[in-house]
């Protein structure tokens, strides 16, 4: 046995309708509640959603499983038919299943992840088609007797309380009380703690919460980046001014922990793509685990409870999105279009339609980078024994609700509580030259006047923390920095693996990644070489499935002519006949186009930084189909500009190439009389005024002029 499965063998569950009798009550990972920590298999009702957890509950015939309010580790389920598995690890579930069931790939799923940013943007579909991640408040019943597998789904009443509100003011401060309660606590318990502290908004409402709860904030271990670049430099630059005041050190004071240091490179690894595989993309590798737990207080969930989500367009959002994997390849554009527009649809079915746009954004976030980015994170790191501590993820502080009275107040939640419990925290500036305004200030003063706090009597967690201490031994380090990417490079870079990814998917997504590879600073998050090392070990895990569902000639054969490798022609080369038409509504930075349709399905879009400037955002469009019928939705009023034009080619005398352009309709109005000759540089112009929200229909024919 190696050293991944010595270490974690018990941390990952295969839960099949085939074994339901031996299913046995198990809790993995840790909860959070007014009485302190929870380790070990705990009454049901004691869990709120707090922490970082999944729990089988086993009771005579009735399998429950549970899991927090973020679905940190997320539970997959295959089914089909009759059949069902669970498990909490997406990766192990294919394991488990490629010489049992037959899977197949998801292919829309495969190019957004594979080109998206941060993590998936997938609500509920995963990289194999029967596989799908149950959402974060379901809890799973399961009859073993009769096999039957049913859903219920957890009302944490998120965003229902309105901010403008007594019950408000009741809820955060039941939230303050119990956060520095379990603050005070743990500090009587432990030393290994760390205090993650930035310039930004998220931290700060923990420092709120550490000063109220601690009087020795100087024996704290507080952790903020120094790093060089400019985000961090303001971050620390304004950390080191509040730690000043407060009268703590940064980087300071930093425990004495015992560590097992990891001594197979695998095991590092395998543990990243067991846990974040298939979702998240920035792996963040470990290379050891603490012997006692290490408890890390952090500001991750701040997304959720944020107020600059209002009113943002669902169109921009998926446009933004497919333009970002069509960089890649037109492919991955059309896919990542598509199944973003299912997972909203999805998600608007959850309240039967009722969202509103900024709702149904919040909602898309929470999720998708707020589960499948910080929640695999708190998973992976509890698995080396750091325990994060997340106040902003309490359901009870999700509760709120900014409503249309109070939409133009940003950061109105963050304000409200600086204000009621540490006022002077609005003093500092924060990272970025955000700014909580006058203006949101005094509306936050309005709102604490209804019912202003009153400092209650501190409650004290009487039970000892028992802590989660691992049976191992200190050893040295021998795993160096980076040598998990320099490993995974290696194999990218091999004429194998380059082979293998440009039989299923185009090469120029491999070109493109591999040339980004090469411009990234080393210590980069390698986003998109995760994705496709990933995608590639599921896509191999299918075909194996194949070649075992597949077990005589003829099938084998035949599933060759109905899934043949695609060796399309997916070139970005000019052809003669590629028209360049370059669009922008002029008028204000955040002036937009957004495409809503078009009857060239391979026509190429791209928003290229150069186009984006002070008078709006423009959209170059490229297509080679001689006409050309494209609705857009202009945002913010302004003047549309039209330029007409060719690519930048030249013919076989080494003259540039021009078009004629013979037809130019603006919502069913001719523009042009005639026809028309362009080529790159000599472009024709057309201009329109143009209204917020309104849609233009244009439709444009041109040929090659010889």
């Amino acid at each position: 046995m190696d050293e991944f499965d010595l270490i974690y063998k018990n941390e990952f569950f295969i839960l099949s309708s085939d074994n339901l009798e031996n299913v046995k009550t198990k809790f993995y990972g840790y909860a959070i509640t007014n009485e302190g920590f929870i380790w070990k298999n705990p009454e049901p009702q004691q869990l709120d959603g707090t922490g970082c957890y999944i729990y089988i509950h086993k009771v005579n015939d009735e399998i429950s499983i549970y899991q927090d309010f973020n679905g940190s580790y997320g539970l997959f389920l295959y089914k089909k038919d009759d059949y069902f598995a669970i498990s909490n690890s997406f990766m192990k579930l294919i394991e488990y299943l490629k010489d049992k069931r037959e899977i197949t790939l998801n292919e829309d799923y495969a190019y957004s992840y594979i080109t998206a940013n941060y993590c998936s943007t997938i609500y509920e579909q995963t990289l194999i088609n029967e596989i799908s991640i149950l959402p974060y408040d379901y809890i799973v019943q399961i009859n073993v007797t009769e096999k039957t597998l049913n859903f219920n789904r957890i009302d944490y009443k998120e965003k229902t309380v309105p901010i403008e509100s007594k019950e408000c003011l009741e809820i955060l401060d039941k939230w303050y009380n119990k956060w520095t309660t379990i603050f005070n606590y743990l500090y009587s318990q432990t030393k290994n703690i760390q205090f993650d502290l930035s310039g930004g908004f998220d931290t700060r409402v923990n420092l709120c919460l550490l000063l109220s709860s601690n009087k020795n904030v100087e024996s704290i271990y507080v952790n903020a980046f120094s790093d060089e670049t400019p985000t961090f430099a303001d971050d620390y630059k304004i950390s080191s001014r509040m730690a000043e005041d407060f009268g703590f050190k940064l980087n300071s004071n930093i425990p004495l922990e015992k560590k097992y240091y990891f001594q197979d490179l695998k095991t590092s690894i395998n543990l990243s793509y067991y846990v974040r595989g298939g979702f998240a993309k920035q792996m963040y590798w470990k290379n050891m685990i603490y012997i006692e737990p290490r408890f890390k207080i952090s500001g991750f969930g701040g997304g959720i409870i944020r107020d600059f989500y209002q009113n943002p367009s669902i169109d921009s959002n998926i446009v933004n999105h497919s333009y970002r994997s069509q960089k890649y390849s037109n492919e991955a554009g059309r896919s990542t279009n598509r199944i973003l527009h299912q997972t909203f649809d999805e998600l608007s079915k959850l309240k039967n339609n009722e969202l509103d746009k900024s709702e149904l954004f919040l909602i898309h976030f929470r999720n998708t980078r707020n589960r499948y980015s910080f929640g695999t994170q708190m998973s992976e790191a509890y698995l080396t024994n750091t325990i994060n501590i997340c106040p902003l993820l309490d359901p009870l502080l999700n509760k709120l609700k900014i409503n249309n009275n109070s939409k133009d107040f940003d950061y109105l939640i963050y304000c409200l509580i600086y204000l009621r419990y540490y006022p002077k925290l609005l003093e500092y500036p924060f990272e970025g030259n955000r700014k909580i305004t006058k203006e949101t200030v005094e509306y936050a003063r309005n709102i604490n006047s209804l019912q202003p706090y009153k400092q209650s009597k501190v409650e004290h967690i009487k039970e000892n923390l028992n802590l989660n201490i691992k049976s191992l031994k200190e050893n040295s380090e021998k795993i160096k920095h980076n040598d998990q990417y320099n490993y995974l490079l290696n194999v990218f870079n091999t004429t194998k693996f380059k082979k293998m990814f440009s039989t299923y998917f185009p090469q120029e997504i491999y070109d493109t990644i591999k040339s980004s590879e090469e411009k990234l600073h080393p210590d980069s998050p390698r986003s998109d070489l995760n994705a496709s090392m990933i995608t590639m070990k599921i896509v191999f895990d299918i075909i194996f499935n194949q070649l075992k569902f597949n077990e005589n000639p003829y099938d084998f054969f035949n599933e060759i002519i109905e899934n043949p490798v695609r060796f399309e022609d997916y070139s970005n080369k000019p052809k003669m006949t590629d028209a360049r038409i370059d669009l922008i509504n002029n008028g204000k930075q955040t002036n937009d186009l957004i495409v809503l349709d078009s009857s060239d399905k391979n026509v190429r879009l791209l928003k290229p930084e150069w186009f984006s400037t002070s008078k709006g955002i423009g959209l170059e469009v490229e297509s080679s189909c001689n006409t050309l019928k494209l609705t857009i939705k202009c945002v913010n009023d302004g003047k549309l500009h039209v330029k007409l034009k060719s690519r930048n080619v030249w013919n076989e005398n080494n003259e540039r190439i021009y078009l004629t352009y013979k037809k130019v309709l603006i919502n069913s109005k001719r523009m042009i009389k005639g026809n028309y000759r362009a080529s790159h540089d000599d472009e024709i112009i057309i201009k329109r005024n143009v209204s917020d929200g309104e849609i233009i229909k244009l439709h444009i024919e041109w040929e090659y002029c010889d």
